[in-house]
């Protein structure tokens, strides 16, 4: 049912795609949710290097998600109504996740499809076949960042309501088109077994002493272990 649909998106089985979804208000709208939606046009710089290097991109979500320009290659689903096995078939054969830690998150993750979650809130853990780009996280009077490596070891951690974040005087910044591009770099040389995964199983037991356990982006290990890997 799945292929019979998409193949009017020439999508084909055995294709490289990346499926795509960046949260976004007007589904599950509840205050503590806010703080994990994303800006869709900052994606565009990582969505044209995706499609320059080969890769089919298929957004998914739901109809009052904003639309973006039309590319060769980028498939837009989130205003078509569709079989709810498109996004269950899209999620399990990607050749990786990109987005929101949401709940198509944790379907391809329950196929074993990799991803790339951006704008996470720092945390102690993150699942397996997973690379992470933490936020940026400041002090909401001084406006100064608070080192990613102390949040981390702090009971903050994890925390996404902005009712307590307020409350903690913290506010997290989200990514910006050159955090996300960076990150979509860092994942394609993840996924292919390059430096980046290979920093991440070098510095494990690091991470480990410091309540963390999991992949994360080249800046945020960069600023974890204090350590310059240009």
């Amino acid at each position: 049912k799945s292929l019979n649909f998409l193949k009017k998106f020439d999508i084909n089985e055995g294709d490289d795609y990346v499926v795509m979804h960046v949260r976004s208000e007007g589904y599950c709208d509840f205050d503590h949710h806010r703080n994990r939606n994303g800006n869709i046009y900052d994606y565009e710089a990582a969505i044209d290097l995706l499609l320059a290097r080969g890769f089919k991109v298929v957004r998914i979500g739901h109809k009052k998600m904003l639309p973006i320009d039309e590319r060769k290659g980028f498939i837009d689903l989130t205003l078509l109504d569709r079989p709810d096995e498109v996004d269950i078939y899209l999620c399990a054969r990607a050749k990786f996740y990109i987005g929101s830690g949401s709940g198509p998150f944790s379907l391809a993750n329950t196929f074993g499809t990799p991803s790339l979650l951006l704008g996470m809130f720092p945390t102690y853990s993150i699942r397996s076949n997973v690379l992470a780009q933490f936020s940026q996280v400041h002090k909401i009077s001084s406006g100064k960042k608070i080192p990613f490596k102390t949040i981390i070891n702090s009971a903050i951690r994890g925390i996404s309501s902005p009712k307590a974040l307020k409350l903690n005087d913290i506010k997290y910044l989200p990514p910006c088109s050159e955090d996300i591009l960076d990150a979509v770099c860092d994942m394609l040389d993840f996924i292919e077994g390059g430096s980046v995964k290979k920093l991440n199983f070098e510095n494990r037991e690091y991470f480990l002493k410091n309540n963390f356990n999991g992949n994360m982006c080249l800046k945020n290990i960069e600023e974890f272990v204090d350590v310059n890997y240009d």
